[in-house]
């Protein structure tokens, strides 16, 4: 007797979609914006592998990774974010580099959710990371490339939280007390486009590169992410 009929399946694995071609469409458009953004401020792209090793660094949301054996007994797993994987491509390739790194992506990223909430395993994930320096100068330069970033994917009333508050005020530290005091209470709508237009300005920042930054090369002797600048913006598929 033989085996009961099975209808194909045709639905994607829990947690992922198809990308159909208008939405498609408007995500190339995202990413060539973001692309030329970064290319601005002297950030080259990198792509690292889709899987990396879990280690004991993996992270403490390693219950969230989406993991399996690899053929030869070892633990992989998708990469859930882009910067674990840009700290450990800087202590691999780039350990004796004397200058400051600025890099970019464009990625998909992986994360496990529980079935009963229905929601979706696969992210894009676009963002820079700026290796070695340090400081205020560096703080506001990643902030002025995000604001700029979502700027030109035209969402201008976008609202930049800073899970740092040194960082803000570093950043405005020239525009007084009053003013400080009024972006670290939101009412400073425009102090994202000054501290973008100050940047540049200050930077002098074009599309052939990007001004220097003092670097530390004991940054880049390490694998955490502690020495990173980080600029991301999550969207879901």
């Amino acid at each position: 007797m033989g085996s009961p009929f099975r209808a194909p399946v045709l639905a994607p694995p829990r947690g992922f979609r198809d990308i159909l071609p208008t939405e498609a469409r408007e995500l190339r458009a995202i990413e060539h914006s973001l692309s030329e953004t970064f290319t601005s401020y002297g950030y080259v792209p990198i792509d690292p592998p889709m899987v990396e090793h879990v280690t004991g660094d993996s992270g403490p949301e390693r219950h969230r990774l989406m993991q399996f054996l690899d053929r030869d007994g070892s633990l992989v797993a998708l990469r859930p974010d882009i910067t674990t994987a840009v700290a450990r491509l800087v202590a691999q390739r780039y350990r004796d580099a004397t200058g400051a790194l600025r890099l970019s992506y464009f990625a998909p990223v992986f994360r496990e959710e529980p079935a009963m909430l229905g929601a979706e395993r696969e992210y894009d994930q676009a963002g820079v990371e700026l290796v070695g320096p340090s400081g205020p100068l560096a703080d506001a330069e990643v902030l002025a490339l995000l604001a700029e970033s979502l700027a030109r994917c035209g969402l201008r009333d976008a609202t930049i939280e800073v899970g740092h508050v040194g960082v803000v005020r570093r950043a405005f530290a020239d525009l007084g007390d009053e003013a400080v005091a009024a972006v670290l209470r939101g009412e400073a709508h425009d102090a994202v486009e000054i501290l973008a237009t100050g940047m540049r300005r200050a930077l002098h920042v074009s599309s052939r590169g990007a001004a220097e930054l003092p670097l530390d090369r004991s940054d880049l002797a390490h694998s955490s992410a502690s020495g990173f600048a980080n600029s991301t913006v999550r969207s879901r598929r």
